[in-house]
């Protein structure tokens, strides 16, 4: 069963994502701060993370920055998205070359989410 790593500080959202992608067949681990995302990521290391941008404790960019100084191999085999309410061009291009994935705007339409998750984990079992 796929591990996605959910670091989102609106602990109602957080709560939500969680309970759509347990039921959809995912074991999920949610982190409220960017902090306790990171500290969650290294202990479980998961096989998706969505991640907020703005967020208390370390932002969404400085999670992705973090990860991939001490966690370079995982940060290269896991896809990161990022879930924010950000949706300028110039927000979209820095989560892009910051090594997002995909960049989601808030708020979530859960399909096009399922969607997104369903097609980046088949992308990374692909040879």
């Amino acid at each position: 069963m796929p591990r996605i790593a959910i670091v989102e500080d609106d602990e109602r959202l957080a709560d939500d994502l969680e309970l759509e992608l347990s039921s959809a067949g995912y074991e999920v681990v949610v982190a409220y701060d960017g902090l306790a995302g990171l500290a969650a990521i290294e202990n479980q290391p998961p096989d998706l993370i969505i991640c907020d941008v703005m967020m208390p404790e370390m932002d969404g960019h400085e999670l992705v920055r973090r990860l991939r100084i001490t966690r370079p191999a995982l940060m290269a085999r896991v896809p990161f998205v990022f879930l924010t309410a950000l949706g300028m061009r110039g927000d979209i291009n820095r989560g892009r070359i910051a090594g997002a994935a995909e960049y989601l705007v808030k708020p979530v339409d859960f399909d096009v989410l399922q969607t997104v998750i369903g097609r980046l984990l088949n992308e990374e079992k692909a040879p």
